[in-house]
């Protein structure tokens, strides 16, 4: 009687506990059933698989299009600072009345054309300094793409990783459910048959219960991490749950993931490229560190305004000529250097023409004229300039020594993660050794009829654990070099994938 009381509260315990983990799955069921779900089916392909596939649509981020149109509007300002002006064509009509003082009034009309043109030859002082900042802040913009490029690369990499992790993770995690379900039917035997108290019957079953909270929150983990991966990479999102697309892994053990190598230089040997880049670099910018190009090129724009110099002390050249009623001159400029032509033919008079004071024709007059315009600005508005701006240059140079500094210790923190993770690959696969010799032990006791079948399931559920641990450690030391030689900005000694797609060609040439 009493036997079977205490099985009927171990009954109502159960079924307690069962419904206080069913009540909030099935108060989401509910609730998902009001959502409205798209019409269309989900295809598997938009989800990424490979590396290859998830650097793909790098280009499609938000990040590098963002960039990119950065670069793009910087490159479209340095094309119009440098544009020299328009060809300038002008018509100047002329109408003149002119009359003698001391006669009646009967005027004479001349009506006039003059035809000009202007053509730019360069560009002035002020111009200059325009067109070199934004030569600068075009170099700007490029180290931006390519290093916010690098960035989603590394982190698309990430989170491709994490959702690979977080899938093998779900096949250990239904094994070891498994594997704790039969055991929990062998204590239960055991129990029934008295030689298991309570307590460890309970304990089984609590230890059972997270065992499979543990599963479900590991399909959470991986929808979690392969919507990230979507979100990332612009793919659309969908209502399947991730998990369910990736393809859980068959078998006690998880697939192992096979990594593009990757080779870390030492700190000293990336110190000493940064220190050149900095000081005396001998490639292109595209060889540089883009943090390094872009201080670089805010010192240039900052000396570009400590070299302004004055405008020209001879500013215009003007030569006209003028003969039998025909008129030209030439106009050279020399702040902002352009030419001008001007023609004029002979006017058009009506009515009398009025007599010379000569007693000749003015259009018989033959002239040369020659001109210059002279100017000088006084004052110190642009030596007030030239000291401001010697400052900022002098404050930008600093901040490059303190950008030096700032690198060289991120990337030696960074560096000595990947030992450490190394360290862990060790105790990773001497801990899968254990598992597997102990799983060996167990399948001998096995043959001989000395250890059970919820055993070995709890004995395999070990080495599958210890398998996904190796991956995970290994993982974690290519996640470690990957974030070393991003920070370096060391593409060379990237993975193919990663190189083909920094270098604006596909992943899969």
């Amino acid at each position: 009687m009493v036997m079977k009381q205490s099985q009927t509260v171990r009954a109502g315990l159960l079924q307690l506990r069962l419904g206080r983990a069913i009540a909030p799955a099935l108060l989401i069921i509910t609730l998902l059933a009001f959502v409205p779900q798209p019409t269309h089916a989900f295809d598997a392909s938009h989800l990424p698989v490979t590396l290859a596939d998830t650097l793909a649509a790098l280009p499609a981020t938000a990040e590098v299009i963002t960039a990119r149109s950065a670069y793009e509007s910087a490159r479209l300002e340095a094309v119009a600072a440098g544009y020299r002006g328009d060809l300038l064509f002008s018509l100047s009509p002329t109408w003149k009345q002119s009359w003698l003082s001391d006669s009646d009034l009967d005027p004479y009309h001349e009506l006039s054309l003059t035809a000009a043109a202007t053509v730019p030859l360069g560009l002035s002082s002020a111009d200059r300094a325009r067109l070199d900042r934004a030569v600068q802040r075009l170099r700007i913009a490029e180290a931006d793409l390519r290093a916010i490029t690098l960035d989603t690369a590394s982190a698309l990499a990430a989170a491709w990783l994490k959702v690979q992790i977080s899938a093998r993770e779900i096949a250990v995690l239904d094994v070891e459910a498994s594997a704790l379900r039969m055991q929990l039917n062998a204590d239960e035997t055991l129990f029934r048959a008295g030689e298991l108290s309570l307590g460890e019957l309970l304990r089984s079953r609590d230890t059972t219960h997270r065992a499979d909270l543990a599963a479900e929150n590991g399909r959470i983990r991986a929808d979690s991490a392969a919507l990230d991966l979507l979100l990332r990479a612009g793919f659309p999102i969908q209502t399947e749950l991730a998990s369910r697309l990736i393809g859980e892994a068959e078998g006690s053990a998880p697939i192992p993931l096979v990594l593009p190598p990757m080779t870390a230089p030492h700190p000293a040997d990336v110190a000493a490229k940064l220190r050149q880049d900095a000081y005396s670099p001998t490639g292109t910018d595209g060889q540089r560190h883009p943090r390094i190009v872009r201080q670089d090129a805010l010192i240039r724009i900052a000396l570009t305004d400590t070299a302004v110099s004055r405008d020209p002390l001879l500013s215009t050249v003007r030569m006209a000529l003028s003969s039998d009623g025909h008129s030209g001159s030439i106009v050279y400029s020399f702040p902002r250097p352009s030419l001008s032509l001007g023609y004029t033919p002979p006017a058009y008079g009506i009515g009398s023409p009025l007599p010379s004071g000569s007693g000749r024709d003015s259009t018989d007059q033959n002239s040369l004229t020659l001109s210059a315009v002279f100017s000088l600005a006084v004052g110190s508005s642009k030596d007030q300039s030239v000291a401001a701006a010697t400052v900022a240059a002098t404050q930008e140079m600093n901040r490059l020594d303190g950008l030096l500094r700032s690198l060289e210790t991120e990337l030696s923190a960074r560096f000595r993660q990947i030992p450490a993770a190394e360290a862990a690959v060790e105790l990773a696969y001497q801990a899968r050794a254990r598992a597997e010799a102990t799983q060996e032990a167990i399948a001998a006791r096995s043959r001989l009829g000395m250890a059970t079948e919820a055993e070995s399931a709890v004995a395999a559920a070990s080495v599958a654990r210890a398998q996904l641990n190796v991956i995970d450690a290994e993982a974690a030391v290519w996640s470690a070099t990957l974030s070393y030689l991003a920070a370096a900005y060391r593409p060379d000694s990237l993975p193919l994938d990663f190189h083909k797609i920094l270098s604006g060609g596909s992943s899969d040439e």
